[in-house]
């Protein structure tokens, strides 16, 4: 996506906002060069089809054959943000097959200065709305291709500032869509490893990735035990930001990589099971908080793990009852071959805070069905052990409007999760299965401050919000890490 300012005052297809005084927000000079629009819109905003509208958008073509998309920014209900506004613009755009468009800002010196101090929200949301996924559709001829977004106004270091943010985040945000999106037998274990790598390049981060031989000495044996039963080997990937404060803090993300998820011995029902291609979402998350990390630089020193691995059933596959040792110690019995999540990321969380040592601590997965029984598809469920880590991320959600909501994790749920012949069991009953996971993941952060995201409610296939796609993966987590991390201040 090509974005640039332009002070030109004239293009066939032009985005325009409008206030509840119904004031056209548009520079002096785009009205002087565009009289016979202004007086079109002016008649169109004073009209009783305006007038009785409530909505938000209006797509409505000028006499001179220009293309408008008629933004009545106070028309719209108090939870409709920028972000949603931008959201809803760019899957209009798409719709209305735009290769360019302009949208058009009112000078620096405007009275109303929502759309100036919003352009970052606006374009985030524009350039994730208008996202699609098609790389394995042949036909082209039913593209919409979108090249080309022109901010029309004068630019100015604040305003440049705000695209060039807004284009990361989203850019980030897709590319975690684009990993999660891609079907299992393209992007497997390797391929997480190999995309994990272009980025750090990309962005000058750190780059490691353990073998199944290096964690093996590691006594990485849970996470081992899931990748047994597939040819494809497992990797755990470290990507690593440094900042230049030698005083600055260090915040760990860890997320969960199953490239696919057929649930191993304890296999899942067919119906659906395809979808388990974005049981990876977790770890695309940290992928895509990591690249905005590299390159927007924040004040802290930030470690991303991301355990890639496939969960499949053959002659090796682990097996309900196996009892497995991980990398801290801790024996496991596994009660289902298909709560697997938490057990690559019990060896990640040991090894990343024994090795690392980080101030704090956030692991992010597709971990639970129970998730989106309690919570749906608009809030991401948490398991924090610390208040300042928890006011941290609901801070970072409320910015990126990717909202958390704290589970109760009280010590008489410990009891679920008991093992009679190991130190715990992977899986806790049929009731509270979200706590429980999150509960059994506590068991390998010690004392340090952290918390648990489960995103299997808002991962893929979200309705109803509008920068998100419709169909297919979301990216939700990539913003609200790279957020907090971006909001972090050593204390």
């Amino acid at each position: 996506m090509i974005i640039k300012f332009s002070e030109k005052p004239n293009y066939q297809n032009v985005i325009i906002f409008v206030n509840k005084a119904g004031d056209i927000l548009v520079s002096n000079t785009w009205k002087d060069k565009n009289k016979k629009t202004v007086s079109f819109l002016k008649d169109f905003i004073s009209s009783a089809k305006f007038g009785k509208s409530k909505e938000l958008l209006h797509h409505i073509f000028a006499q001179d054959l220009t293309e408008i998309l008629l933004v009545a920014i106070d028309n719209t209900p108090k939870q409709l943000s920028f972000l949603k506004i931008g959201g809803k613009l760019g899957k209009t755009v798409l719709k209305c097959k735009f290769k360019d468009v302009a949208l058009v800002f009112p000078d620096q010196n405007s009275r109303d200065k929502r759309l100036a101090n919003n352009l970052q929200s606006i374009l985030e949301g524009l350039l994730l709305g208008c996202y699609e996924y098609n790389a394995f559709q042949t036909d082209k001829s039913q593209a919409r291709v979108f090249k080309t977004l022109i901010i029309n106004c004068k630019k100015n270091k604040t305003l440049g500032q705000q695209v060039d943010n807004a284009k990361i985040m989203a850019e980030s945000a897709n590319v975690s869509r684009d990993c999660s999106n891609k079907p299992g037998n393209h992007f497997l274990p390797v391929d997480f490893k190999k995309v994990c790598q272009q980025v750090a390049k990309e962005t000058s981060l750190k780059f490691e990735a353990l073998s199944e031989n290096q964690m093996k000495k590691l006594n990485m044996n849970c996470l081992l035990g899931v990748s047994q039963g597939s040819e494809n080997p497992a990797y755990l990937n470290i990507m690593s930001y440094q900042t230049k404060n030698k005083k600055a803090q260090t915040l760990m993300l860890v997320g969960k990589g199953i490239t696919f998820d057929s649930g191993g011995i304890s296999l899942k029902p067919s119906l659906g099971m395809g979808e388990m291609k974005h049981d990876m979402s977790g770890g695309a998350a940290v992928l895509g908080a990591m690249r905005i990390i590299g390159l927007m630089k924040p004040d802290v020193n930030v470690i991303g793990l991301i355990p890639a691995v496939e969960n499949l059933p053959d002659g090796k596959a682990f097996r309900p009852g196996d009892v497995l040792t991980a990398s801290n110690g801790k024996t496991v019995e596994i009660g289902s071959t298909d709560a697997e999540g938490r057990l690559i990321l019990c060896d990640a969380l040991a090894y990343g805070i024994k090795r690392f040592k980080p101030d704090a601590v956030v692991d992010i997965a597709t971990l639970t069905g129970a998730c989106v029984v309690a919570l749906g598809s608009y809030n991401i469920g948490m398991i924090p052990n610390n208040p300042d880590i928890t006011a941290r991320l609901k801070a970072a959600g409320s910015q990126t409007e990717e909202y958390v909501w704290e589970m109760p994790a009280n010590d008489e749920y410990e009891e679920l999760i008991k093992s009679k012949i190991a130190d715990l069991n992977n899986i806790g009953g049929r009731w509270g299965g979200m706590i429980t996971a999150g509960i059994f993941l506590r068991h390998f952060v010690g004392k340090t401050p952290w918390a648990h995201l489960d995103i299997a409610g808002v991962s893929n296939d979200v309705k109803h919000i509008d920068f998100q796609p419709d169909h297919g993966a979301t990216g939700s987590g990539a913003r609200l890490l790279a957020q907090l991390a971006l909001n972090w201040t050593s204390k």
